[in-house]
């Protein structure tokens, strides 16, 4: 791999009637002082080597309104200085000419044929400012989509186009599966997705954003299962007209999709009123992302006049997002970067006489007694694992999803904890709601679950059962990487689709014979002792005594 890369995604520019830069003055203001921003960020080091713009570069989708998207981003790439093969670019709803839409239906239903999804006939605007702008780079054709391969720089990147039913008559997001098995054939044909990152492109939010957001991805969940089974680990999107990141992980599988948007750059009427143009860079390290969030500032006044670009703070006060990414050490464009492999790196091997660090953080109003109380008994009846229970709470402030925490809240919330403190590995105990109704979350190094509801819904056993029992889980995965399994078996790594069947896997305190025969071939490898696996059953056996003596 030559080089990190580093990302430029600009998105929803809106050149046309909507656009924050209308006059040829005021469009030229744009283009300087994005330049200007640009130039201060390589200053720092941060110089973008790729660029994405995630649709909407137009208002209606015209020819005059493409020309001037054509004009801003040549001289936007004059001034970075990278080939336009490292440029990706995909359309978003407002490049569909809704004209062009309605004249070829009515052509077909004249003609007696079948008019179905997607016609390209609304995509002709779009094809010629494309192929005008990559000439004998990139063509535009009806597979609808195109494969960006940077092995240079370790990633390979789908532009998946997301416009496939927008027309005068429907407007949400549609990509339609048969495009993703395509694009997962040709990514195939170029590298294997555990040789080089690859990265998902489409304008249209691949999470719906509310209940009233009818203009989402509407097949996500089919082609969430065909992006995964392709390797896709990132997904970059616009249309939310705002900054955001997310994670989604698979229970089944614990594949994790990074997905990722940008506000608008350009458009000058937004959902939230008074919100700023946006974009970001994307630095992609070896085990982590990192954004470089901007936002454009009216408030500012320098010698060019009022206006500049400046960190967006919604999420950090610097605008710089650091997001750390087990699964990259994975991919061997990124591994190469260790001066040890990952795999030494990632699995404990201690003496058997030794023991491992684990703290535990509480978060809400997790009492400290109940929670001391299990570690007392974990610590004195079991020899590999020490458990230090952490004196300071972790404040997580209010709910962001209604009366639940989501995902990226809890997991930022963590990941400052664990930064300020030196211990390998954190469980954290959390009293709310998880988002989508889990159990938990972790990686290799820490673990969230939650204790909210358990007096209502899966007493008895107390409390304290359930702690130790997800304590033991957390702490398995952390040694062996163990997953969870769909069917139900009474076992320790039961998904529990249906949640109360986590009592039979507490009543059993015991791993299924398929969970055993995977951590008998982990042991044989050296990446876990028997000592380890034994204090695991200790805690299983401690947690089988306590719930069947409380029922």
């Amino acid at each position: 791999m030559e080089s990190l890369p580093v990302i430029l995604h600009l998105s929803d520019l809106h050149f046309g009637n909507s656009n924050r830069y209308k006059s040829f003055g005021a469009y030229q203001t744009f283009l300087s002082r994005t330049n200007d921003d640009l130039d201060s960020l390589i200053k720092k080091g941060i110089k973008p080597n790729i660029i994405i713009v995630s649709g909407d570069l137009t208002e209606h989708g015209i020819n005059d309104e493409f020309k001037l998207v054509n004009t801003f981003l040549e001289n936007l790439n004059s001034h970075i200085d990278i080939p336009k093969k490292n440029i990706v670019i995909v359309p978003g709803n407002h490049d569909v000419n809704w004209n062009l839409c309605e004249s070829a239906r009515l052509r077909a239903q004249g003609r007696g044929i079948e008019f179905k999804p997607p016609y390209f006939e609304k995509f002709e605007n779009y094809r010629d400012f494309f192929n005008i702008f990559f000439e004998n780079v990139y063509e535009f054709d009806e597979k609808l989509y195109n494969i960006y391969d940077f092995n240079h720089n370790g990633i390979i990147i789908a532009g998946l186009n997301s416009c496939v039913r927008e027309s005068e008559n429907e407007h949400y997001g549609w990509i339609d599966l048969e495009q993703v098995e395509n694009v997962c054939k040709d990514c195939d044909k170029i590298a294997p997705s555990s040789n080089l990152l690859r990265i998902a492109v489409m304008h249209h939010n691949f999470r719906r954003h509310s209940n009233n957001d009818s203009e989402n991805l509407k097949d996500a969940d089919t082609i969430k299962a065909a992006l995964e089974h392709g390797g896709f680990r990132i997904i970059i999107h616009g249309h939310k007209h705002y900054q955001d990141l997310t994670f989604y992980r698979n229970p089944l599988t614990n594949f994790e999709h990074l997905i990722l948007s940008t506000g608008s750059t350009g458009l000058d009427r937004l959902p939230i009123e008074g919100s700023p143009s946006e974009y970001q860079l994307i630095k992609i390290g070896p085990n982590n992302v990192t954004l470089y969030m901007r936002q454009y500032s009216t408030a500012v006044v320098n010698e060019r006049g009022r206006g500049k670009w400046v960190a967006d703070s919604s999420r950090e006060d610097n605008g710089i997002v650091n997001i750390t990414l087990d699964w990259l050490r994975n991919i061997e464009a990124f591994s190469i970067t260790y001066e040890e492999p990952y795999q030494k790196k990632k699995i404990i091997k201690m003496p058997s006489k030794s023991k491992t660090d684990i703290s535990i953080g509480l978060m809400g109003t997790v009492q400290h007694g109940i929670v001391k109380n299990v570690i007392r008994n974990l610590n004195g009846i079991q020899s590999s694992f020490k458990y230090n229970l952490e004196e300071e709470k972790i404040d997580l402030g209010s709910p962001d999803l209604g009366s639940t925490y989501s995902y990226p809240n809890l997991y930022k919330k963590t990941e400052e904890f664990t930064l300020a403190h030196k211990t390998p590995h954190y469980i954290f105990i959390l009293d709310r709601p998880i988002e989508n109704n889990w159990f938990g979350f972790w990686n290799i190094e820490r673990g969230v679950f939650t204790i909210s509801d358990w007096d209502e819904y899966f007493a008895p056993p107390a409390v304290g059962a359930y702690i130790a029992y997800y304590i033991a889980n957390i702490t398995l995965f952390f040694i062996s990487q163990l997953s969870t399994h769909e069917e139900t078996k009474s076992c320790l790594k039961d998904f529990c689709r249906i949640k109360t069947d986590i009592k039979l896997g507490m009543w059993s305190g015991q791993l299924c014979s398929d969970c055993y025969k995977q951590i008998q071939a982990v042991i044989d490898r050296g990446e876990m002792t028997r000592e380890q696996f034994k204090s695991i059953q200790n805690i299983l056996q401690y947690v089988r005594e306590e719930y069947r003596q409380l029922i």
